[in-house]
């Protein structure tokens, strides 16, 4: 195999890997974001009963 070929193959791997980490890291904080808001839903449900 090439070196050049190598070397665009592990750059293309280290790229992908790094944006799928950060998707992953939004989707995290958005579900915290969401599950936040969720309970505080929840209190003021509890609180109008």
């Amino acid at each position: 195999m090439n070196a050049n070929i190598v070397i665009g193959l592990l750059v293309i791997l280290t790229v992908s890997v790094s944006v799928s980490m950060f998707c992953i890291f939004l989707r995290l904080t958005d579900i915290e974001v969401d599950l936040a808001n969720i309970a505080s839903e929840l209190k003021i449900a509890n609180n109008k009963k």
